[in-house]
This record gives structure tokens, C-alpha cells and sequence, in this order.
């Protein structure tokens, strides 16, 4: 993976972590930036951790 991907996979990490919380302090099911639900954002957030974990230098 090239640096910028792998910038761009840290950058949705964080708007997916953002978005989480927001849901949280509001107490939402439904993201309000976007139509995920927070299951989906959950999903998509394992999912970007492995990545993160598997690129991640020895």
C-alpha cells in the first residue's frame, strides 16, 4: 500500500471514529454526516483496524 492510501485509510479512521462519537452524544442509530447505521460504521471500523494492523511496520 502507498502512503497516501495508507494516509487516506488513517483520514477515514478518524471520520469513522468521529462519527461514532457524535452518534454516541446524541444517542442516534443513523450516522448524521452520512446514511450509515452504527452497526455498518462498526463494521467498516474493524475492518480499517485490520488494515492498520497488517500494514503496520515490524
Amino acid at each position: 500500500m502507498s502512503r497516501p492510501e495508507l494516509d487516506q485509510l488513517n483520514r477515514r479512521y478518524a471520520d469513522v471514529v468521529a462519527q461514532l462519537d457524535a452518534m454516541e452524544a446524541s444517542e442516534a442509530t443513523v450516522s448524521p454526516t452520512g446514511s450509515q447505521t452504527k452497526g455498518e460504521l462498526l463494521v467498516e471500523l474493524g475492518k480499517i483496524e485490520h488494515w492498520l494492523w497488517v500494514l503496520e511496520p515490524d
